[in-house]
């Protein structure tokens, strides 16, 4: 049983670098081919994150936290399943929307200090969501109580802050990706991602709040979703 298991874990924390890997290369080739500009040097850099980002979570992170980040999942929420399939269109198109608007100039030449922002406050989400999973062991890609890991509440690092820091680095990730790559026009798409992802987080904490243990009263502690002393 337990060789039955160490299998499924190799074979699930594969599925979720197989994954980042997908999402790497369609990152890439939408950037590339619609900018139509292999020399572009902050989109090298905004993918050269990528790949340094997973080597360092793959040293921080716990296996079991990979693979169920990976695994294959049955018992998700119908309301999650479709922002998810709603985001496709606007995740697509930010990239998309910068590649075109490098290749035709649409938004001015800001400089280098706001390209270099954009990345401060991008690797700062980064940073976040890693935190945010180095404290939470059930830090999933999609909303479900994971009764066969035995789900707690989170309850230390970034989560005696705000009750969703993870989404509040990936807050950061998206709306500061069209900074890093020089396009006012794909903040658009940027910000209907963002909207996505507060409503994700409103239904989340719902879901928690009526079916985790424990954390009703965890939200009494730590008031705020998101933003302290707003939301």
């Amino acid at each position: 049983m337990n060789h039955i298991s160490a299998n499924k874990l190799r074979k699930d924390i594969r599925r979720h670098y197989f994954q980042i890997g997908a999402i790497f290369l369609i990152n890439a080739a939408i950037l590339l081919i619609s900018s139509g500009d292999w020399n572009w040097l902050w989109v090298w850099i905004y993918l050269l994150i990528y790949p340094v980002y997973t080597v360092i979570n793959s040293v921080l992170l716990p296996g079991d936290l990979l693979a169920e980040r990976g695994r294959s999942k049955q018992d998700l929420k119908t309301w999650d399943t479709t922002l998810s399939k709603i985001g496709i269109l606007p995740g697509i198109a930010i990239p998309l929307i910068a590649g075109l608007d490098h290749r035709w100039g649409w938004s001015p030449d800001y400089g280098t200090i706001l390209h270099l922002a954009g990345l401060f406050f991008y690797l700062t989400g980064n940073i976040i969501v890693t935190w945010s999973m180095y404290a939470n062991r059930y830090f999933s890609t999609f909303v479900r109580i994971q009764s066969d890991r035995e789900h707690t509440v989170a309850t230390g690092g970034p989560y005696r802050i705000v009750r969703h820091p993870g989404y509040v680095g990936i807050l950061l990730n998206t709306l500061f990706t069209p900074l890093i790559l020089g396009s006012f026009w794909a903040l658009v798409p940027a910000a209907v991602m963002a909207i996505l992802y507060i409503l994700r987080t409103h239904f989340e904490d719902q879901t928690l709040q009526q079916e985790l243990q424990g954390y009703a009263d965890y939200a009494t502690h730590v008031r705020y979703r998101l933003i302290p002393l707003l939301w």
